[in-house]
C-alpha cells in the first residue's frame, strides 16, 4: 500500500489511506475522518474509477452512463469543494486524481469510460484556473491500462 510506504520513508503517520465508495456523496466522510486524524489535509489523491459496461458510446445504458460519471468526475468535484477550503489556508497543496489513457487515445469497448476520464481532466484543468492563484494544485495523471476487477 503506498500510504504504509510513505509512512515508513518518510514521516510516520504522515499518509492516511481511506477507503471509500466514491459513487456516494455520504462515502466522502473521508474528510471528516482525515480531520479526525491530521490538522489539515495538503493532498488528496482521488482513484475512483468504474467501468460496467464495454461497448460503444450508443449501446451504453443511462444507469451505466451515469454510475461512469458519478464515480469518475462528480466524485472528484464533490471532493475537492469539501477539501480545498483546508488546502487553500494551508497553501502548496495538490489534488491528484487518476485519470486513464483512454482518456487521450480512445479504446473501442471503453468509450463512456475514457470519456469520463477526459472530463476529469477538464475539471482538473479548470479547477486550476479556480485555484493555483491559491497555491493549490490540480493534476489527473493517465497511468496506461492495467487488467483490474473495476465494474
Amino acid at each position: 500500500m503506498a500510504a504504509g510506504t510513505i509512512n515508513q520513508t518518510c514521516v510516520k503517520d504522515a499518509a492516511i489511506p481511506i477507503a471509500a465508495n466514491a459513487r456516494y456523496r455520504s462515502a466522502l466522510n473521508v474528510v471528516e475522518q482525515a480531520h479526525s486524524r491530521a490538522e489539515s489535509i495538503n493532498i488528496v489523491v482521488g482513484n475512483a474509477g468504474v467501468n460496467p459496461y464495454f461497448g460503444l458510446i450508443s449501446t451504453t445504458t443511462n444507469l451505466a452512463y451515469e454510475k461512469i460519471i458519478i464515480t469518475s468526475v462528480q466524485t472528484n468535484l464533490w471532493l475537492s469543494q469539501l477539501t480545498v477550503p483546508d488546502m487553500i489556508k494551508k497553501g502548496l497543496s495538490s489534488v491528484i486524481c487518476t485519470a486513464s489513457i483512454p482518456a487521450l487515445k480512445p479504446f473501442e469497448q471503453l468509450r463512456i469510460y475514457g470519456m469520463s476520464k477526459l472530463s476529469l481532466i477538464g475539471l482538473m484543468s479548470n479547477l486550476t484556473e479556480d485555484f493555483g492563484p491559491k497555491e493549490v494544485r490540480f493534476n489527473a495523471i493517465c497511468p496506461r491500462l492495467i487488467k483490474a476487477e473495476i465494474a
